[in-house]
């Protein structure tokens, strides 16, 4: 009985022990915890100041976001890395923040956040994010614009307004532009107003888009007659309010400046537009004299500016805009791409051409888009080379193919009408069907079934996550198709 008091004594001595010197380290301890808690707060604050000031700039200026090199401040280093998720949408932001602890361990947190560009948000209708399934898409709603010859041209949206523009119509003074709300979508869409660019002729618009707070158009109608051209019928550019009011008009000359005269003395067309940052390019159709491509300044919607312009010598089809260049899609069988340098807009140049393969005065530039350093060329059908190409402009005066997918066959000639780009798909809207394209190992695949639309899709816009689609069927009614992801 005795020993095993003794062993019962020694253990209560060594728990004993053990409580002392454990609350010896925790009061010894204690300090340098609570300074390496204090040291990451302040870390973590360092990071969201960083993140601060990078959304500022961006509320400024979202082009001056850059990577920081690694700086000190009051023992800190700072460092802010950003990635563009289609420039210039936006930015995945990162600050990292390093230190040294009570220790002497080096450390490190990192806060992150999405960036967007407030000014691309006003200007692009669609959401820079993919949300949702898109390997198989939902239709959303379908509604027919009417009997009669209503071939779709274009599709623009702000806010809860879609336009809908016409290339011809069934009879002179029939609407050519369409106003509808979108307030009870995916209910069919009111049609609040309408408007006619030219009353006497069945000729409509080429495109249409939204900027800012209006709509512009570019009219398809041109004449060589003075008085079928009074007023704004012949104007290349309409600028509309919201409410379908014409805003303003611009009529390009035909002897100095801005010359657009075609065959037979008829003022040119206009055929594509692109609007960014107050700023319209416009597209017209061949001239015998003058300038098909046009950098106009709107501003002041009332009363718009012509800036410079290039001659092309062909159509301009489509336009794309990025970091100084606009990007032109045309019907030049020898240069489908031509690039030019719009960083002076009084001075615009061509400074690089692009020869798509193929047969002559087949698979004409059509669409193009441009994201993150690439263009996405669409074509006309050509029957021996494809329709669509990716392309690398890194050297402008030499683009470079990196794929390209042939989406046209002979018992299917099918063009590129529509393009949108988005977070790595590419949708491409190709004459009945839409196809959801995306890169993998150099070249790009379908990434969902085809949707085969009602009839023969002619344009191609979206708001948000859903996309709207115009088409024309045998019968020659215009339709409205959305798409949503599952």
């Amino acid at each position: 009985m005795r020993a095993f008091s003794i062993i019962e004594l020694l253990i209560a001595c060594a728990v004993g022990m053990t409580g002392i010197i454990a609350a010896s380290l925790l009061v010894l301890g204690a300090p340098l915890m609570l300074e390496n808690a204090r040291l990451e707060r302040h870390a973590y604050a360092v990071a969201d100041t960083l993140l601060d000031r990078a959304k500022t700039r961006a509320n400024k200026d979202f082009t001056s976001l850059a990577n920081t090199s690694t700086t000190t401040e009051d023992g800190f280093e700072q460092e802010l890395s950003l990635v563009p998720l289609h420039a210039p949408l936006a930015a995945f932001v990162e600050a990292y923040v390093g230190w040294t602890d009570a220790r002497g361990e080096h450390r490190r947190v990192q806060v992150a956040s999405l960036i967007t560009n407030p000014d691309a948000a006003r200007f692009e209708s669609c959401s820079p994010i993919l949300f949702g399934t898109w390997s198989a898409l939902r239709k959303a709603a379908s509604f027919p614009l009417g009997a009669g010859s209503y071939a779709i041209s274009g599709i623009a949206i702000s806010r809860d307004l879609l336009v809908t523009s016409l290339s011809t119509t069934l009879g002179p003074g029939d609407a050519t532009l369409s106003f509808y709300s979108l307030g009870n979508f995916p209910e069919h869409p009111q049609l609040l107003r309408a408007h006619d660019n030219a009353p006497t002729s069945r000729t409509g618009y080429a495109a249409v888009v939204a900027g800012q707070g209006y709509i512009y158009a570019a009219n398809a109608f041109g004449s060589a007659s003075p008085a079928t051209c009074m007023s704004y019928a012949c104007s290349q550019v309409h600028i509309l309010s919201p409410q379908g009011e014409l805003v303003g008009s611009l009529a390009l000359g035909t002897t100095t400046g801005a010359r657009a005269i075609s065959a037979g003395s008829l003022t040119t067309p206009g055929k594509s537009l692109l609007y960014a940052e107050e700023i319209l390019y416009v597209g017209l159709e061949k001239t015998v004299d003058g300038m098909e491509f046009n950098i106009i300044d709107v501003r002041n919607p009332s009363s718009p500016a012509w800036l410079g312009g290039v001659r092309v010598g062909r159509s301009v089809h489509g336009i794309a805009v990025s970091n100084g260049h606009a990007y032109l899609a045309t019907s030049d069988p020898l240069r489908e791409l031509i690039i030019v340098d719009i960083r002076e807009p009084s001075r615009p140049r061509i400074v690089g051409t692009w020869d798509a393969p193929g047969s002559q005065n087949f698979g004409l530039g059509n669409r193009i888009f441009v994201r993150d350093g690439q263009v996405y060329l669409g074509r006309t059908y050509v029957n021996n080379a494809p329709e669509f190409w990716v392309l690398d402009t890194t050297n402008l005066q030499a683009p470079t193919p990196l794929a390209s997918v042939d989406l046209g066959k002979s018992l299917q000639p099918e063009s590129v009408n529509g393009l949108i780009v988005r977070q790595g798909l590419v949708l491409v809207l190709s004459g009945k069907r839409l196809l959801t394209l995306a890169p993998i190992n150099e070249s790009y695949v379908e990434q969902a079934v085809p949707v085969n639309l009602a009839g023969t899709g002619t344009a191609l816009s979206c708001r948000g996550n859903t996309l709207f689609i115009g088409s024309t069927d045998e019968g020659g009614r215009g339709f409205i198709e959305a798409y949503e992801s599952t």
